[in-house]
């Protein structure tokens, strides 16, 4: 289940970046192997992948697809804890995370650049927050902008919990004359 999510937006200029990190928790008494589709907002490049590690979000290597699996293979056979971020259909990452432990928490950290459009005299960045679950907290966090998640306006951050999300955050900014 989806413990805990930490998404931050940042618009600044013709750039927005990204952030979210998020924590699932196994409420189960043996351990599992996740798997999560992150499906990103049109024209968005992922450009960072973090996984717990001791406690510790160690920064993903990009490797090619079939040194990926070998690897992942290779280290969970050393029981070592890899992660497995790989391009699905569309603009859609695979995210695979073992072990996560029984009645025990993994941390993932997804980084990815945004497109922007204009429109009249604004900026505007688009998150799609679309996970059809409710975690038991989130935090949102917006910068460069104003905001709103839904209908709901976020000044600076919002705290939300065990709050469904299926709505976009969106900051708009002025565009300088």
């Amino acid at each position: 289940s989806l413990q805990k999510a930490e998404v931050t937006l940042n618009l600044a200029g013709p750039l927005a970046s990204a952030t979210q990190t998020l924590t699932f928790f196994n409420p189960n008494n043996r351990v599992l192997e996740g798997e999560l589709l992150v499906p990103l907002p049109e024209g968005a490049t992922l450009s960072g992948y973090a996984i717990d590690v001791k406690g510790e979000l160690v920064e993903a290597v990009p490797v090619e697809r079939e040194k990926a699996r070998v690897v992942y293979e290779t280290e969970i056979r050393k029981g070592v804890d890899p992660g497995l971020a790989e391009k699905a259909e569309g603009n859609q990452f695979r995210l695979r995370v073992y072990p996560i432990p029984a009645q025990g928490s993994r941390t993932i950290r997804i980084r990815f650049d945004l497109d922007t459009r204009e429109h009249r005299a604004e900026r505007i960045a688009t998150l799609p927050l679309n996970w059809g679950t409710a975690p038991d907290q989130t935090t949102v966090t917006v910068a460069g902008g104003s905001a709103h998640l839904g209908e709901t306006p976020v000044d600076g951050t919002l705290r939300l919990t065990k709050q469904f999300l299926n709505m976009d955050l969106v900051v708009r900014a002025p565009i300088p004359a």
